[in-house]
């Protein structure tokens, strides 16, 4: 996709990008929904999402004259939902 405030760089939606916004939800989440989340992405146990994240994250950030690799997710929601203070 190309960005649209510097026409010359690339923007690229990857499943990292996808899988890392699902296991923020999975964190905050209970029931039917942790298990479908869970299912979807493969990791059932915080720890399991924070060592696999650690893993991925350190080989995609090793450095390399090929690409500049930068990830960034945030969760929105609607003024009557709070985020527990650990999401802040």
């Amino acid at each position: 996709m190309l960005c649209n405030n510097n026409p010359s760089k690339n923007v690229c939606y990857s499943p990292i990008n996808i899988s890392s916004a699902l296991a923020m939800f999975l964190l905050g989440v209970k029931g039917n929904t942790e298990i479908q989340i869970s299912e979807a992405i493969g990791l059932n146990t915080a720890i399991d999402i924070h060592q696999s994240f650690l893993w991925i994250l350190n080989i995609l950030k090793k450095p390399t004259r090929k690409y500049t690799f930068r990830m960034a997710n945030r969760l929105f929601a609607e003024n009557t939902c709070e985020f527990l203070p650990t999401f802040k």
